[in-house]
């Protein structure tokens, strides 16, 4: 085939978030001397928006609230005339609504391609979302996990019986996230220099498990009196609003800080002793090879793809979901151990480097993309 292959996502939102980033990254380092790229859109928001459109990425808004209504009908055949005009040869869609919608807009343009992608191990929570994924999950040609526990998960559920599951982890610019980024001056706003730190990096969601990592702390303080818990990442008012509540209620609240969304995590990360995910479930952590990538173990629970992003003992360390004792006790051995602390961050980064750098991530999907253009021919 000469010239680009014109590739087509789908995806909720631009807001900052694993997939959002994926995606990103996807349209940032693919060759663009070999593909062409389309991003069909629900809404255009979110902080990641103005890096999204200085790829040079076509946007379009894909119009659809309703797939029943006049409307969403309309906005189907919308999109549908206008891949059969780019001459669209793969569709990718991120999540439960991207995936359905790439679906239902490819079965009326013939030759096009479609990957579902899958990032979390727990089935959808809507059971309407749970009985239509068969149904995209039957008209995918390839379902995309971004670890073993993702694709162990999907392959158990209906609608996936001979498809084609192919592994492909996120990827890490181990160029941004370094041991020496952090080299600057920290800004934590009313934190003293010089203590232990330990940060939990992501959306302050329930499902991130961080009213356990706050019931945590005090066993922390207890031990290590100096110690302070860094909370970074975005939050719905009520989800903050309960941790704070959580946090006054836990008796050492001054030693507990949320700092908010902040842009400049790469800078962040070798800043803290470790790195705490009490998460309750994962399809595969960017907080985790993030955090190798700079040089800093990371103490996660045991749940999803964490047991294949942590080697345990020597990368981090894992602990049972929903355990705070055990959290904690994890966090204090850590804590008191400089020199294991050093050699777990070193080999967390050696081994970023070696399997989930995003250089790996775009070859994986470069073959993919190829391996479907040729296979359609």
């Amino acid at each position: 085939m000469s010239g680009r292959t014109p590739v087509a996502f789908i995806i909720g939102s631009f807001r900052y978030g694993g997939a959002e980033r994926d995606l990103l990254e996807l349209l940032r380092r693919l060759d663009p001397s070999r593909y062409e790229f389309h991003v069909f859109y629900l809404e255009r928001d979110g902080d990641l928006l103005p890096e999204i459109e200085r790829t040079g990425a076509a946007l379009r808004a894909l119009g659809i609230s309703n797939l029943t209504s006049i409307s969403g009908i309309k906005a189907v055949m919308r999109a549908r005339v206008y891949l059969r005009e780019h001459k669209v040869r793969v569709l990718q869609g991120f999540g439960v609504y991207g995936s359905l919608y790439a679906a239902v807009i490819a079965s009326g343009v013939p030759g096009l391609r479609v990957i579902s992608y899958e990032f979390t191990p727990v089935p959808p929570p809507l059971l309407r979302a749970r009985l239509f994924q068969p149904w995209y999950y039957r008209r995918a040609d390839v379902i995309v996990g971004n670890s073993d526990a993702v694709l162990e998960a999907v392959a158990a559920r209906r609608g996936v019986n001979g498809k084609r599951l192919v592994k492909i982890y996120n990827g890490v610019d181990t160029s941004v996230y370094t041991p020496d980024a952090g080299s600057g001056p920290a800004s934590f706003p009313g934190v003293p220099s010089g203590v232990p730190l330990v940060g939990a990096v992501g959306r302050l969601n329930p499902i991130k498990g961080h009213t356990y990592l706050v019931a945590a702390w005090p066993h922390v303080v207890a031990k290590v009196p100096e110690a302070r818990l860094l909370l970074v990442g975005p939050a719905r008012t009520a989800d903050r609003e309960r941790l704070e509540e959580q946090a006054r209620g836990t008796g050492c609240a001054d030693r507990i800080h949320f700092l908010g969304q902040r842009r400049d995590v790469p800078g962040i990360l070798p800043h803290l002793d470790l790195v705490a995910l009490p998460s309750l479930t994962e399809g595969f952590s960017n907080v985790i090879i993030e955090a190798g990538a700079a040089g800093r173990p990371v103490v996660a629970t045991r749940v999803g793809g964490n047991p294949e992003a942590i080697v345990e003992g020597e990368t981090g360390l894992l602990v049972p979901a929903r355990d705070p004792e055990a959290l904690a006790g994890a966090i204090i051995s850590l804590l008191r151990d400089p020199a294991k602390r050093a050699r777990m961050g070193e080999a967390a980064r050696r081994r970023v480097v070696s399997l989930y750098s995003v250089d790996r991530m775009i070859e994986g999907y470069d073959r993919l993309y190829s391996s479907l253009v040729q296979d359609a021919v």
